[in-house]
């Protein structure tokens, strides 16, 4: 299945008169990437990848085709636990309905200063969502374009996170649970920390989103979250993973912002420190 699908995106691309530069300019991945994915070395495409390739072709049916070979990748795994569906095509553990999760992405994978090296945060978020997809998460990517994920689109982001949440779809579900998952560039400089946004220089500073724009993000959801069930509350949980250079000051910053009284609860964090291409650190209880 894998190799079917490497070999649509390369007949598309091929129709569509790009090299492999060019659609990895066009969608925002990275050339080497492109390329394992048409020779079949990628054994199972990630969502946001496909998403990405799908839309840059206008083909849809490239979405589908990885769909397909992430649950039979899934499947034949020795030992994973067997899956059933009411329509013989879907993932679900045999235990029954899982916790329905959101796994919620703000990535940052493309800058525009060439001192920003890009990263493959789409990949990255991917891979996550994969991991948790077994367990019941739904995975809602962040569909803005790569290369103009500036600040204002940053933070219209956040407010999809923290805004209305919808009900969970599925039985048993705790209704607004989230994983929010950030990729991306970080700078610090003595006391001073920020996240960088695709328009945001090197030396990040006040250009970038202060973690106490993030706290209140946080602070916001789970006031909502918080609210008895009866009064409009979700009652849900958060989770924020953080793939991010300088991670320990820009978490440490956040929880600062957070102290105190008002203090919201149910939320947890995950850093990784220093993202660096062809190489992730793996995550730490923060």
């Amino acid at each position: 299945m894998t190799a079917v699908y490497g070999e649509l995106v390369r007949s598309y691309r091929v129709a569509a008169g790009l090299t492999q530069e060019e659609l990895a300019a066009l969608c925002g991945l990275d050339v080497r990437t492109i390329s394992d994915i048409e020779r079949g070395r990628t054994a199972r495409p990630h969502r946001s990848t496909a998403d990405l390739l799908a839309r840059a072709l206008g083909r849809d049916d490239l979405a589908y085709e990885a769909a397909r070979a992430r649950r039979l990748a899934v499947a034949e795994v020795p030992g994973y636990p067997s899956v059933t569906s009411g329509h013989g095509d879907g993932l679900r553990c045999a235990q029954g309905p899982q916790p329905a999760v959101d796994v919620f992405s703000v990535t940052i994978g493309h800058y525009a200063d060439a001192d920003l090296v890009d990263l493959e945060a789409e990949a990255w978020a991917g891979r996550l969502a994969d991991l948790l997809a077994p367990f019941g998460s739904r995975y809602r990517p962040w569909r803005h374009p790569v290369r103009d994920r500036g600040a204002d689109a940053v933070q219209q982001r956040l407010r999809e996170w923290f805004g209305p949440q919808a009900p969970a779809a599925d039985a048993g579900a705790a209704a607004g649970s989230s994983v929010l998952y950030w990729a991306g560039h970080g700078w610090s400089e003595g006391t001073r920390s920020a996240l960088a946004h695709a328009g945001s220089p090197a030396v990040v500073d006040a250009s970038g989103l202060d973690p106490r724009q993030l706290a209140q993000a946080i602070r916001t959801r789970q006031a909502a979250a918080e609210t008895p069930e009866e009064a409009g509350g979700t009652g849900g949980w958060a989770l924020v993973i953080m793939e991010t250079s300088h991670a320990t000051a820009i978490a440490d910053a956040v929880m600062a912002a957070l102290h105190g009284s008002d203090a919201p609860g149910r939320c947890s964090w995950l850093r990784s420190q220093a993202p660096i291409p062809g190489r992730r650190a793996g995550l730490s209880a923060c």
